[in-house]
């Protein structure tokens, strides 16, 4: 998305929650982030407050764990977050947050020629400021992920207290130029660099100071690959700080924030006992190894092991080729001297099944894994951190990025992941985050609604709005605000429109234990669909319940006129009536979970069933004995029509009789 077709060109003001004013009217350029306008902003009860509203693009995720976190405990140093939320602008919804603006502005524009900030003013007004702030994130368990130069304000227009700008509204390092990231993080794709953790900061901090002394980038014209190159063969300090000229203390802070060595860079409380002198000194530790000699990569020399997998990922269809014709596992053995490693990609090489799509691509991860244990997970042209891989599906679903997707869920069920984590080495980051691979696995392998590339999402980003087509445009974020947004938006959407779908599925589930055990029966009933709006009706009446959100009139009288299927499967024409009846009032009030307490009564359906079975039972028999009657009916109307004839007869035989005998006497 280009930056013309996301900026807001709307004017004009909104208030939210009726004192909160924005004023799309009064951009402030100064205090634009990256992926957010900055706009002028007041609280019409606090109107001598000074604030800014940042207002987001529409098609990037944002850290709304750190916002949520920083609205509900401010932090010294960093800019005061006093409210969150979604507005309407320009026939869409952006999200926005209001913070206090700094009057101050930026303390260094890095696009300008600056002179650099003296040693004392860096170390002893900015530096203490900038580590008690990540200290305290670090308490909360919160990275940063933006910390460098431009990202720093003066509150005052004195210009003397120093705050550290948001870090929420974009992913995770996404807008970072590479040289603030440590080298495997740099690796990865801007999308996938992940949340990091205080090791992160740090080093982003040490780059900081580095450019705050020198005044400019040292790196700049350099692209992304030349940094990382010129890390590896120098180091980070090296490449950043030179021969600039710094005092003991200052150098050995740098070496320390700045090594490349994850395991080895310097902690919070060692930066913090820097000014005691109680840490301990680094030198440089080359983070690659360099070969005795290059290896030829689509036509260009590589030195480096951690290059060469860069490089191999790079190249599209034509890496598994490569890998298995290049003399790979000869320079690895003979070049690299890693015995280990070559054996593990020749074995890697035997194991690839010719023309199996999957298999190749799965070979190619495998191997860069091996030139580069500490990088990226490199997957068909993906380059992601394993803890970036929340925000690249999220990305990939919230712009419907199709290919993204398939490769995201490709990577998933090769169960590469598990492996490839166990046998990183980085004990300093948690990087894994607590995730579990074999249960990734297991939701992309399920089709199911609840299951799939959803459910990965909502699991992996516990705060990621629901991006159900419904109700993307919202941005609800929890239970109560999934059902009040379908609320709303079923006003405008047809009858045909579907109130649940996957992403709806899939967020209950990750979301609420209790209403997530009803998701399977979505599967059990997708083919009857009385039952599937029975199930949908419970599984809202228990979000409603969870969430205590409040009457959902809008979607009570939706699913009310869904109820004739439903009472269907009662056969008590009574019972059917009863139950309407109830059901409407519960409707009228957005009472969900009343409504399914009534439809959805098991007790009272195997008492229909039992009933209907008695009525069935005792038809037939009714049956039978009318059947019975009939018969014998029909057996006693044969003989007395044959005892009738027996009587006729005789009767007619004495009538006879009788005659004869008057005409014989008559005659005499």
């Amino acid at each position: 998305m280009t930056e013309s077709d996301w900026k807001i060109k709307g004017k004009g003001a909104v208030v939210i929650d009726g004192r909160l004013r924005i004023d799309f009217s009064a951009p402030l350029e100064e205090l634009h982030a990256p992926n957010a306008q900055a706009f002028a902003a007041s609280d019409m009860e606090m109107p001598q407050q000074s604030l800014v509203a940042l207002v987001c693009r529409p098609d990037l995720p944002q850290r709304l764990h750190f916002s949520a976190a920083l609205e509900a405990r401010h932090i010294d140093g960093i800019l005061k977050v006093h409210h969150s939320g979604v507005v309407e602008i320009d026939e869409g919804h952006r999200r926005y947050f209001i913070q206090d603006r700094p009057a101050g502005g930026r303390v260094m524009d890095m696009a300008a020629k600056n002179r650099g900030l003296s040693e004392p003013i860096v170390t002893e007004r900015l530096l203490p400021v900038l580590i008690d702030v990540l200290d305290n994130l670090d308490h909360q368990g919160l990275s940063h992920r933006r910390i460098r130069p431009e990202n720093l304000y003066y509150l005052d227009k004195d210009r003397q207290v120093v705050v550290l700008g948001e870090g929420f509204t974009e992913p995770p390092g996404y807008s970072q130029p590479a040289v603030f990231e440590t080298i495997e993080r740099s690796m990865a794709h801007p999308i996938g660099r992940g949340e990091g953790d205080n090791s992160s900061d740090l080093y982003a901090l040490g780059v900081t100071i580095a450019m705050l002394l020198k005044g400019f980038d040292p790196t700049e014209g350099k692209s992304d690959k030349q940094i990382q190159e010129l890390k590896m063969s120098k180091g980070s300090f090296v490449s950043l700080v030179g021969d600039h000229r710094v005092t003991g203390p200052t150098e050995k802070l740098l070496r320390g924030l700045l090594s490349d060595d994850t395991a080895e860079r310097w902690t919070i409380e060692e930066a913090k006992g820097w000014a005691w002198g109680s840490t301990r000194s680094l030198r440089h530790k080359p983070s690659a190894v360099r070969g005795r000699r290059p290896l030829n990569v689509a036509g260009e020399d590589i030195l480096y092991d951690r290059m060469a997998a860069w490089k191999i990922a790079s190249m599209g269809d034509g890496a598994t080729e490569f890998v298995k014709q290049s003399g790979l596992v000869s320079w690895i053995r003979q070049s690299l001297g890693d015995e280990t490693r070559a054996g593990f990609v020749a074995d890697a090489i035997a194991l690839a099944q010719p023309g199996n799509a999957l298999a190749n691509d799965l070979l190619v991860t495998r191997v860069c894994g091996s030139l580069d244990p500490h990088g990226p997970v490199r997957y068909h042209g993906l380059a992601l951190c394993n803890d970036g891989l929340g925000a690249a599906i999220a990305s990939a679903l919230g712009t419907g990025d199709i290919t993204l997707q398939g490769n995201l869920a490709n990577l998933f069920k090769t169960n590469y992941l598990a492996g490839w984590e166990s046998s990183r080495k980085m004990s300093r980051e948690n990087l894994g985050h607590g995730v579990d691979y074999a249960k990734l696995t297991g939701w992309m392998e399920n089709a199911a609604p609840g299951f799939g590339l959803e459910r990965c999402l909502y699991e992996l980003n516990q705060s990621t709005p629901c991006l159900s087509p419904l109700i993307i445009t919202f941005g609800a974020v929890d239970l109560g605000g999934v059902l009040q947004c379908i609320n709303a938006a079923i006003v405008a959407a047809g009858e045909a429109v579907d109130v649940f779908d996957r992403h709806i599925a899939a967020f209950v589930a990750a979301r609420s234990e209790d209403a997530g055990k009803m998701i399977p029966a979505l599967s059990v009933s997708s083919g009857d669909p009385a039952e599937r709006s029975l199930t949908i009706l419970g599984l809202f009446g228990a979000m409603q319940s969870a969430s205590d959100c409040g009457a959902l009139v809008n979607l009570g009288n939706r699913m009310e006129s869904r109820l004739p299927p439903i009472l269907e499967l009662y056969h008590s024409r009574k019972r059917r009536k009863d139950l309407s009846e109830q059901a409407r009032l519960h409707a009228a009030v957005g009472d969900l979970s009343g409504m399914f307490k009534v439809v959805g009564n098991r007790k009272m359906r195997r008492l229909d069933e039992i009933e209907r079975q008695q009525a069935a039972a005792e038809y037939s028999e009714l049956n039978k004995q009318l059947k019975a009657l009939e018969s014998g009916t029909k057996r006693i109307t044969k003989e007395t029509r044959a005892t009738g004839y027996k009587a006729a007869t005789i009767l007619g035989a004495v009538v006879l009789a009788f005659s004869l005998w008057f005409a014989i006497e008559a005659g005499l």
